[in-house]
């Protein structure tokens, strides 16, 4: 995996996402999940931003940020998946 941006060290997390957990947050059908599984490889949830991993105040609007990197089966990522993927 290639790292496009650089975050502090205390703010790396690097945990594998199962697919069976973004379906209990986000309820998709069927279809959709089908979709997932022919779309997506693997989900890691590289670096968590928050107050206590950067030391800097979160903003009223924003408290944290997550970054997920997700490995692809093919060359493209349907827009359906990343709702999908924000509501989880």
């Amino acid at each position: 995996m290639r790292q496009r941006l650089r975050f502090p060290a205390q703010a790396e997390f690097g945990k594998v996402i199962p697919k069976a957990r973004i379906f209990a947050h986000a309820e998709p059908g069927s279809r959709v999940k089908a979709q997932f599984a022919r779309e997506v490889e693997q989900l890691t949830w590289t670096h968590k931003l928050a107050p206590h991993t950067l030391n800097l105040p979160a903003h009223p609007d924003v408290q944290e940020i997550q970054v997920i990197h997700i490995s692809l089966k093919s060359d493209q990522l349907s827009e359906e998946l990343l709702r999908v993927l924000d509501r989880a």
